[in-house]
């Protein structure tokens, strides 16, 4: 028997954007003649020559940014689509969970998806049976089994996959970013089991932004970047890689910055650090009242209502740490001027002495039209936070607390 759960070699897989490409003369010449000034697609490769080996009973980690061919692989791996080049031998009963209803029938209810599943993934109504309990005891759906799963939300139907991936008695497990929909305690028993899984001798490829997790959940890392394994092997130096290309992407002009998500109704060009006199600063101290502006314009023609806009931090790590929106703090913009700058104001910055990053977010009646990730990247220099004290060791977080002692 081989020594590899997973095999993949020169995997290659090619999508198009635009027009609908026929598999055949007939359907072609029809779309031609309907639609004959319509132009052509343009092909991309979401994957370009992946080779790789996961051996039994490895944890391997699947780093990289969004739109980096992650989630592409994982479809390819569990026979979800299949490669345009190349090939992936699996050696085991593979278990999935990917984006929420992935492998779900939304007419049936969740017992039902439970038998589904199984018997796709090969299993008999008796190995089924022996993990049905321990599958609706960790889903926390107990009252729900019987409801159809379309009725479902987004978080009980991730804790429903996840409990059917992980106690389906699979040799391979794959796991994709999905399980940041879940809330806090879920997510610990999902890793908790993941853990689990792992000291069982199962094979697992776990696909995530979450550098923490990565680091003690993984034996070995892959990065990716547009379609490429750009590292691989020590977790650590991999890890290191992905980092270094996070600060890389924050140090690019906004202005130059292709890779964003939205209609273009808005875009942003520049993003700075002020402080409360819109003074620009070079970097944030502790305590201080930090202000980040990203400076933006519409594009012409157009007029926007009900506008909301959010700057969203992470650690060095990609961690994320808070999400400052409009929508939450204020209502949206009913209207906004053509171009200027919008400004997030934080009173007393919160955050010990680090690096961080932040994307730069806009939507106009719920309709997303501007989105870089890393969009800028900022220092935090020790200071006054806690009137003259001292500030707590970095290694026990990275969030200041403002707070008191009294003893009686």
């Amino acid at each position: 028997m081989s020594k590899a759960a997973i095999k993949a070699e020169k995997i290659s897989k090619q999508y198009y954007i635009g027009n609908i490409i026929y598999d055949n003369l007939r359907d072609s010449l029809a779309e031609i003649f309907r639609y004959p000034r319509r132009r052509r697609r343009q092909a991309i490769w979401a994957l370009k020559d992946v080779t790789f080996e996961v051996k039994r009973g490895a944890v391997m980690g699947v780093i990289g940014r969004n739109g980096a061919g992650k989630s592409t692989l994982l479809k390819i791996l569990s026979r979800i689509t299949r490669p345009t080049k190349g090939r992936a031998e699996i050696h085991g009963r593979v278990g999935c969970l990917l984006e929420v209803g992935t492998g779900f029938h939304e007419e049936l209810t969740g017992i039902e998806n439970i038998y589904f599943n199984g018997a796709i993934l090969g299993m008999k109504k008796a190995q089924i049976d022996r993990n049905l309990q321990r599958i609706v005891d960790f889903a926390e759906i107990g009252k729900f089994l019987y409801t159809p799963i379309k009725r479902y939300s987004s978080g009980m139907a991730v804790r429903l996959a996840f409990a059917i991936a992980a106690h389906l008695e699979t040799e391979i497990l794959l796991v994709d970013e999905v399980l940041a929909v879940g809330d806090i305690n879920f997510q610990k028993k999902c890793f908790q089991k993941i853990s689990g899984i792992t000291k069982e001798g199962r094979t697992v490829i776990f696909v995530s932004h979450n550098m923490s997790a990565i680091n003690s959940l993984c034996d070995s890392a892959m990065l990716f970047d547009k379609g490429r394994i750009v590292a691989a092997g020590d977790k650590k130096y991999v890890i290191d890689k992905y980092v270094e290309s996070v600060y890389n992407l924050a140090g690019i002009c906004l202005s130059e910055r292709v890779d964003r998500q939205g209609n273009g109704a808005l875009r942003f060009s520049e993003c700075r650090l002020e402080d409360k006199n819109k003074r620009p600063l070079k970097a944030f101290c502790s305590g201080s009242c930090a202000v980040i502006a990203a400076r933006y314009a519409v594009a012409p023609g157009i007029k926007l209502k009900n506008v909301s806009a959010s700057f969203a931090l992470y650690d060095n790590l990609g961690a994320p740490i808070t999400d400052m929106a409009s929508r939450i703090s204020y209502m949206p913009w009913p209207e906004i001027p053509k171009e200027g700058i919008m400004r997030c104001q934080i009173p007393k910055l919160p955050l010990a002495p680090g690096t961080y990053t932040f994307n730069v977010f806009a939507e106009a009646n719920g309709i997303v039209v501007d989105l870089v990730q890393s969009a800028g990247r900022f220092e935090v220099e020790a200071g006054d936070f806690f009137t003259g004290a001292r500030l707590p060791d970095p290694a026990q977080g990275n969030i200041l607390i403002d707070h008191s002692w009294s003893i009686s």
